[in-house]
């Protein structure tokens, strides 16, 4: 037996220490990676965890922001050129029309301020008592008083077209619809009664056109 050991050290001397380092090495070489890790170094799995988190976050990140913009997008139209060119004119001319409006109305607005401060002379007092009493109201009056001037020419101009196609009370419109003072001076109240009286008008007129064929 002790001859056995002796024959089994020396051959480890003779060996040296490479021999083991050299296996070591080997096994390393030959150990087979799985291919989603990489084939240098293989990562830990705190990394690996950190990443899935990150990942994780800018996904949530993301679902946020489309979730938002389809609300912000949810109620907007394209809008069309085609269709709404007609409309577009018209608010153009709506807008050119009260943007004119409102300059004539300053520019009249400050030659009466003018007129009225040459009147009072070279009296500070009179001046600050003018300019006090010139109010927002009063230049507001005076809008609504150069609306009402021209409503009153074209209702005028109407009046006189009516006038020469005056309609007698039994050409006027049996649906209270079609007329021009409809609902004017109506409560809400009554709004189901009229609804009432017309049906009832509308089948009595069915009825006496049934009857007379």
């Amino acid at each position: 037996m002790a001859h056995g050991n002796m024959d089994e050290n020396e051959a480890e001397s003779q060996a040296g220490p490479s021999a083991g380092w050299a296996e070591a090495m080997a096994k390393v070489l030959n150990k087979k990676i799985p291919k989603s890790k990489s084939t240098i170094l293989v990562k830990s799995k705190e990394l690996e965890k950190e990443r899935e988190r990150e990942n994780q976050e800018k996904l949530e990140k993301k679902r946020q922001l489309d979730k938002k913009r389809e609300w912000e997008m949810m109620c907007r139209v394209k809008p069309d050129v085609a269709k709404d060119r007609e409309t577009e004119r018209n608010f153009q001319r709506i807008a050119t029309r009260g943007v004119v409006q409102l300059f004539n109305a300053v520019r009249k607005h400050q030659k009466n301020v003018d007129k009225k401060v040459k009147e009072a002379g070279n009296s500070n007092r009179k001046r600050a008592k003018l300019m006090s009493s010139v109010t927002k109201k009063d230049f507001i009056n005076m809008l609504r008083g150069s609306e009402g001037a021209k409503r009153e020419q074209s209702t005028s101009g109407k009046t006189l077209k009516s006038k020469q196609g005056e309609v007698k009370p039994d050409e006027e419109p049996a649906w209270n619809i079609l007329r021009d003072n409809f609902m004017m001076g109506a409560s809400m109240k009554d709004w189901d009664k009229e609804s009432d009286r017309e049906s009832t008008t509308g089948q009595d007129g069915l009825r006496q056109d049934s009857e007379s064929d």
